[in-house]
Order: structure tokens, then sequence, then C-alpha cells
């Protein structure tokens, strides 16, 4: 859909931090209640365009909201293979333990946002949301991450709102959003 459409508005629907005008959320075929949101929420991973890097290693921005002391490190870099990131980090004078900078100021708008799709895969859950979370990337890194959660196995759900033709690609299911109504195609 185009800009203004409502695709990240749904996108919050879906997590539960916007409440339908109409209708119901309903998870296969529960329906979503307030006691039954937390689990919902713990569930999916949210990677937005813009994502907030802390002052902080690679490793600790990847596994964010984990102790320093319970990280695993494996996990961390094998999110960071499915993100297409592991070698950039790898090639940095202290890898994994290399800072971030403030906000991620040591960092691209592009590698900002491997970093944040590395710490939805490090979390292991089993729906993702997208929402344009792939726009500072160029098409081949995007289409080895594509391909990558494609090739996962983890029986992973992608919803995924963007403008780019080629991210959808690899979709099983297209939903166009016009005048605020959803259109499959």
């Amino acid at each position: 859909g185009a800009s203004g459409a409502g695709k990240s508005t749904l996108l919050h629907i879906l997590m539960g931090l916007i409440k339908p005008d109409e209708g119901c959320i309903a998870i296969d075929g529960e329906i979503l209640h307030e006691e039954s949101l937390q689990d919902w929420r713990a569930s999916i991973g949210y990677v937005p365009q813009d994502v907030y890097l802390v002052d902080g290693t690679v490793e600790e921005n990847i596994a964010f909201g984990v102790v320093k002391a319970d990280i695993d490190i494996e996990r961390v870099k094998r999110a960071a293979r499915m993100a297409a990131m592991h070698d950039f980090i790898e090639n940095l004078p202290d890898g994994y333990q290399a800072s971030v900078g403030e906000k991620g100021g040591k960092f691209s708008g592009g590698q900002k946002q491997r970093i944040g799709l590395a710490r939805a895969f490090y979390r292991e859950v089993s729906v993702l949301l997208l929402d344009e979370a792939t726009s500072a990337l160029d098409m081949q890194t995007q289409s080895e991450i594509l391909e990558n959660l494609k090739a996962s196995g983890y029986g992973l759900t992608v919803i995924m709102a963007t403008h780019r033709s080629e991210a959808i690609a690899v979709a099983d299911r297209v939903i166009g959003i016009n005048d605020n109504s959803l259109h499959p195609q």
C-alpha cells in the first residue's frame, strides 16, 4: 500500500498496541483478550524501519534485554548470519564486542536494520512483523535475508509492510492496502 494507507497501523493492531475500531484480532481461532496479550506479545518480534540501538556492544544489541552473563553467543552468531551481518561483525576489530556507539552512530541505516533483524531472530519468535525493515538495504542483501528467512525452517510466520515489490517476491500471500481496506492480490 501507499504511504498513509495504514500498513504500520495494521501491524500495531496485530501487536495489540492499538485496539481495532471494529471487530477483533483472532490468533489461530482464539480471540486476543487482555489476559492473553502478554503471551501473544512474547511470541512476536517487531522490526521497525528505524531500529533503536543502545550504546553497548553488537552482542548486547542483538541479545537486547538479556543479561550479559546469560547471552548465548552461538545464538547471537546464528541470528547475525540470518540477518546477513555475521561476516561484517567478524571483521570489526572487536567483533561481537565492538561498540555500536550512541544510538548506533557507528553503523549505517542498513547495518542498524540488520542488527534489528538479528535481534528478532535471536528471540526465536513464531511471528515476525517487519515494518519497512529492509528499506535501507540494497536489493542483494535484502534478497539474502529474505531467502534465509524462507529457508530457515523455523516455521516462522512473517508479516511484512513494504513498498518494495522485490521484498514480497518470496511471500506466499500478498495483501494490498488501499483506502484503509485490505485487497488480496
